[in-house]
């Protein structure tokens, strides 16, 4: 796996024990052969790769942390000015991209990377244009601390604080996080498509890539046979040079995914699945979940020679493992299925360092509720979050319960006003603002979920659809187009229902599979019970206790939405207030009053 982090101050010395502490504090990450720089006012730590070279007698240091799909056509791009970009280092050539094109150079990139560079007592951070990496960074009395993962920064204090604004992130948006933001006061993300520029002990962040709205007149058929390409492309660059292997749920985006990887493979693919312990048993369909994912992924491996494998989890493993996949993401996360992913992803790296997998499909192409559904997408706040007086009335206080509802509607607005031009149709400027909510907040969650979590295990997971110029073209596909058939990612389907059983291209979305045993119910409430006996319980001094042991006392039930998107219902809950309770405790988390 790969990481990068670092410490800068250009006009006095680094303290390099503590660039020492972040690098420790990411091992898990850093188990490629990794290069370091340790200088007086620089210390870089980074899996791909850092040198110094000289260009019109300056020196300037880069390294990159991430892939590129585009690495050849970037050489071929770049060797009309810079010859020797044929055959240069990896980091080398992000230097001539950088020499060629300043700060725009990220745009003639395709992948996932965090690129550091620095000249004249200057540093430059680049992040890829949709966030598939991550980056985070704190200025401390003139000095640059960043770091891949958020335990990178955290290892450097006892105790951690959280003010009123990540307090009301905290209740009113996690798992998700306000973008540029975290709920540590002090420490901040760079945004996706954004870079920061260090220099003269100050920082500045200025976007690179946006989203531009033009009009497509181009025939259905067009858009598709064109799609069809840059998908295909997409997922043949994802795939490793080894042995191919690949989720496999029996959805869309995975099912097509292995597919295409199938038909350009000389051997059989390895694809995997995931289940739960008693599931057939107790699985009921409702709205968000209508099927289990067994019927489909048995259609997939009678058509495609795929070597399968089902892992099955245990309840008691989910549970065991909440304050494991907490402590990887350094927050409260999405629980239950974050401990499945986790558990799921240690199995998978046994066989392999690498899978690739269908995120982000959904957040590109459409497919989840709020983007047809009018309830939804006229919502005063995010659509993932419904509901929200149920929320609310679980917070201790009524000043808390006002001060939540306004930052979540401002939120919410703030981020819609970001968004350059919308179309002229007001369906397709819809569909738009529910493409760039989706993108800048649910998408991220899920892409720092995929990252820590497989991070932790080694494994690196591959996502195909999380790639610039797929979304850039979608943007400007009209919504009649994109939503063929009155279907969810209707255009999507029709452009792989060929390579797909017709069961399989048209299966209503489904999300990632979650348990619907009691017997996790039972284990989560004995989790929460256990903390709510202790005097000193750290949810006293956010949430409602009687609201809290109403939840408790009905297994959940008394929550009748989910928390977060489409799983985290009341059972997850209960999970999701346990970690509470152990973040607060374990990170020494200091609440402002």
């Amino acid at each position: 796996m790969s990481a990068i982090c670092g410490i800068a101050n250009f006009q006095s010395e680094i303290h390099i024990p503590a660039f020492q502490k972040s690098q420790q504090a990411l091992k898990a990450r850093f188990t490629k052969p990794t290069a370091v720089l340790e200088k007086k006012h620089l210390a870089l730590a980074c899996s791909e790769g850092i040198e110094s070279h000289v260009y019109q007698g300056k020196t300037y240091t880069v390294g990159f942390f991430g892939r590129l799909r585009n690495e050849s056509k970037l050489r071929l791009e770049l060797q009309k000015t810079y010859p020797e970009a044929q055959h240069v280092t990896l980091p080398h050539l992000i230097l001539l991209a950088y020499l060629a094109y300043q700060e725009a150079c990220a745009d003639h990139m395709d992948g996932a990377f965090i690129i550091a560079l620095c000249v004249d007592q200057r540093l430059i951070l680049i992040r890829d244009a949709l966030g598939v990496n991550s980056l985070y960074y704190k200025l401390d009395q003139g000095t640059l601390y960043f770091a891949s993962e958020l335990k990178g920064l955290l290892v450097h204090e006892q105790q951690h604080r959280v003010d009123k604004t990540g307090l009301w992130m905290l209740l009113g948006i996690l798992p998700a996080l306000v973008p540029g933001q975290t709920p540590y006061h002090g420490i901040f993300s760079l945004r996706p498509g954004h870079y920061l520029i260090y220099e003269d002990q100050k920082v500045k962040t200025e976007r690179w890539w946006h989203m531009t709205t033009q009009q497509n007149t181009k025939p259905k058929e067009m858009i598709k046979q064109e799609l069809h390409q840059m998908i295909t492309e997409s997922i043949l660059a994802d795939m490793p040079e080894d042995k191919t292997s690949c989720f496999l749920s029996g959805g869309l985006d995975s099912s097509l995914i292995a597919a295409v990887c199938q038909n350009h493979s000389h051997q059989p693919i390895v694809t995997y699945s995931v289940d739960y312990e008693d599931q057939a048993r107790y699985f009921h369909s409702y709205s968000y979940q209508t099927t289990r994912d067994n019927d489909y992924i048995q259609e997939m491996c009678e058509q495609y020679p795929f070597q399968h494998r089902l892992m099955t989890i245990k309840q008691k493993a989910l549970i065991e493992t909440l304050e494991t996949v907490m402590k990887a993401r350094d927050l409260p996360g999405m629980v239950d299925i974050d401990s499945s992913l986790y558990l799921f992803s240690q199995r998978i790296s046994q066989d392999t360092h690498c899978i690739l997998s269908g995120e982000c499909a959904d957040e590109i192409f459409g497919g989840y509720p709020w983007f047809y559904k009018e309830t939804l997408y006229t919502s005063d706040y995010f659509p993932w979050t419904t509901q929200v007086a149920d929320r609310l009335a679980l917070f201790k206080d009524e000043t808390t319960r006002q001060e939540v509802e306004r930052y979540m509607q401002e939120c919410k607005q703030r981020s819609l006003d970001e968004i350059n031009q919308l179309d002229s149709d007001p369906e397709n400027a819809r569909k738009q603002q529910m493409m760039y909510l989706t993108m800048e907040w649910f998408m991220q969650t899920l892409l720092v979920r995929g990252d820590v979590l497989g991070g932790l295990c080694d494994l690196e997971i591959r996502m195909p659809f999380a790639n610039k110029a797929i979304a850039e073209y979608v943007w400007n596909v009209p919504w009649h187009i994109l939503y063929a058939n009155q279907e969810e990612k209707g255009l999507l389907r029709e452009i792989f229902e060929d390579i797909l059983p017709a069961s399989v291209a048209h299966r209503k979305k489904n999300p990632y599979p979650k348990t619907h045993s009691p017997v996790y119910t039972e284990l989560a409430c004995a989790k929460l019970k256990s903390v709510l006996a202790d005097p000193h319980c750290r949810l006293q001094e956010i949430f409602d206790m009687q609201a809290i042991q109403q939840l408790l006392d009905s297994q959940g039930t008394s929550f009748k939405s989910p928390w977060y998107g489409q799983l985290m219902t009341g059972p997850q809950l209960i999970s999701y207030l346990y970690t509470i309770n152990q973040w607060l405790n374990d990170y020494h988390i200091i609440l402002d009053d």
